[in-house]
This record gives structure tokens, C-alpha cells and sequence, in this order.
């Protein structure tokens, strides 16, 4: 077993699916959310994702909300209807009386040119924390290497 698989650790991830579409991925622990609420006066029980727009000299605009409303700890979804060049981020929050209180935020993730397909991208600039380095559902760069070489 894997030493990320053995964590608790929770967990937020922002992948870039095609140009105009994002997936996102959590794992939170209960305890976490605990203690959270026992800092925080009126909270609800509901969750909230958010995406985050990052314009460049702009602060970051909400522009969409999933209310997780059952209080999945664990779960996925899609955001729909992305800008191609753009900067996005999601987060986590616990719904109180005044507001969100923010658990858990992704990385910053850069959303491809529409007219580029895959198989056809040039990288021009590198953002190596912007992509989680493992995911249960992936392998690393070093792993693949690995397997090449054999």
C-alpha cells in the first residue's frame, strides 16, 4: 500500500479536462469537519464547493456553487462552461450564519486554449505545483519512466 493511500489527509484536487470543463475530486476526514464546526458558531450541516475564476490584477470571482448538501466527505463532479486561458481554483466551505469559512482550496489550475486539441498543445510555461504530483488514479512522472525503462 502506498504511503498517500495511508494518510488522512484531506484532499482537494482541480484537474483540466478539456478547454471548457473541470473535474474535481475531495476527500475529507470527519474530524476535520468537527473541529471546524466546534470553532465556528451556526454552522449547517451542508458543505459548499465553489469555483473560483483568478483574472490576472482582478481578486477571485465565485462562479459556481455545488451545495453538498448530504455532507459527502468523498466525491467528485464537473464544471461546465469554462474560458480558455483562464485561472481557476475551487474550494471547500463549511456554510455558517455569516457566511463560508474555507476548509480545503485546490491548487491553481490553467484552463487550455479552446482552439488546441489534445495531442496538439505546446507547453510555453510551466507550472509544476498547479497538478496534484499522485492521485489514486494516476502515476507519477517517475513512475511511468520506470516502467519505460524496463
Amino acid at each position: 500500500m502506498r504511503a498517500w493511500a495511508k494518510s488522512r489527509e484531506n484532499n482537494l484536487y482541480l484537474m483540466v479536462q478539456t478547454p471548457k470543463i473541470v473535474f474535481v475530486y475531495w476527500k475529507l476526514y470527519p474530524d476535520y469537519i468537527e473541529m471546524a464546526k466546534s470553532q465556528i458558531q451556526d454552522t449547517s450541516d451542508s458543505l459548499v464547493l465553489r469555483l473560483f475564476r483568478h483574472l490576472t490584477g482582478r481578486p477571485p470571482e465565485e462562479v459556481a456553487r455545488l451545495n453538498i448538501s448530504d455532507g459527502s466527505l468523498t466525491g467528485s463532479t464537473y464544471f461546465y462552461g469554462l474560458m480558455p486561458y483562464t485561472t481557476y481554483f475551487t474550494e471547500i466551505s463549511l456554510a455558517y450564519q455569516g457566511g463560508n469559512f474555507t476548509l480545503i482550496r485546490s491548487k491553481h489550475v490553467i484552463a487550455p486554449p479552446a482552439e488546441k486539441i489534445a495531442g496538439d498543445y505546446v507547453v510555453t510555461h510551466a507550472f509544476p505545483d498547479t497538478v496534484p504530483p499522485m492521485v489514486p488514479f494516476t502515476y507519477s512522472p517517475e513512475e511511468i519512466k520506470q516502467k519505460r525503462d524496463v
